[in-house]
């Protein structure tokens, strides 16, 4: 799990310069990711389903109470119930990483 979270900061960081990000914040849970959005109001928001101390379906949820801000979903939760239900819930996009492309050595 370590290893991805990485992976996925360092596909961030390098489109950075191409996406005209200021700043990528990082959570590594439900309530980290609720504080980082109600309280420094990020331009987007990256979710993935599966998170250690609840999901990303509900998380969204809750954000869509206070805010519009654009979620993305990027998970290997590549179900479709999962994607129409991320959707369904106000998901601006529902992207599916296979698993394989975090098994490398880099």
């Amino acid at each position: 799990m370590a290893k991805k979270h990485s992976l996925m900061k360092k596909l961030l960081i390098s489109l950075t310069p191409i996406l005209q990000f200021q700043r990528i914040y990082q959570a590594t849970n439900c309530e980290e990711a609720k504080q980082i959005i109600q309280l420094i109001k990020p331009d987007l928001a990256i979710l993935d389903v599966m998170l250690p101390d609840g999901d990303g379906f509900s998380l969204l949820s809750t954000i869509r109470q206070y805010s519009n801000i654009p979620v993305i979903f990027l998970t290997a939760r590549g179900e479709d119930e999962d994607r129409l239900l991320g959707l369904g819930l106000g998901a601006d996009d529902y992207i599916i990483i296979k698993n394989d492309c975090f098994n490398t050595s880099y």
